[in-house]
């Protein structure tokens, strides 16, 4: 493929999720990624979610900012979606929050030239650890619950996947 090519696609596709594989003339994949991409991002916006700015407070803003920033024109369109803006105090706009960081990391997908399971492994780990230092107070207790988490991400994920491989042929 052109370089060039693949720049302009990988553009259009982070801009408007899809758009690059519909370039591709890779129509599948191009409707199923903007539904999915769309139905989390305005879900989670239309849940009142938070939507990160790029001056971040910590290091968890600036994730949430690089999440939600894969989201494309459904980033800059945020305010417009949801005038009201982010109402997070309820537990409705907290999962927003999520929905509309999972829409980004879904379009920035493309990015990665991993596998399915190298990429289930690098998330296992960042959910893993990140949930050890959100629930555990000293060092000992966050890394064995980081361990469980992650073997338990595993075990989980290959197990459905075991369930799901006679449906895949």
């Amino acid at each position: 493929m052109n370089p060039a090519v693949a720049l302009v696609a990988a553009a259009a596709g982070w801009l408007v999720p899809g758009l690059g594989h519909a370039l591709l003339r890779k129509w599948g994949k191009a409707i199923v990624y903007f539904c999915a991409v769309a139905i989390l991002a305005l879900v989670g916006l239309w849940m009142r979610g938070n939507v990160f700015s790029s001056n971040a407070a910590d290091a968890f803003d600036m994730l949430g900012f690089l999440a939600d920033i894969g989201n494309g024109i459904f980033y800059f369109l945020a305010g417009t979606i949801n005038p009201a803006g982010a109402d997070v105090s309820r537990a409705s706009g907290d999962y927003g929050t999520r929905l509309f960081a999972t829409a980004g990391v879904l379009n920035g997908h493309w990015i990665m030239t991993l596998n399915h399971f190298q990429t289930m492994v690098i998330f296992a780990l960042a959910v893993s650890a990140a949930f050890a230092f959100l629930s555990k107070n000293n060092m000992n207790e966050r890394i064995r619950y980081a361990v469980w988490a992650f073997l338990a991400f595993l075990v989980v994920a290959l197990g459905l996947g075991w369930l799901m491989y006679p449906f895949s042929h």
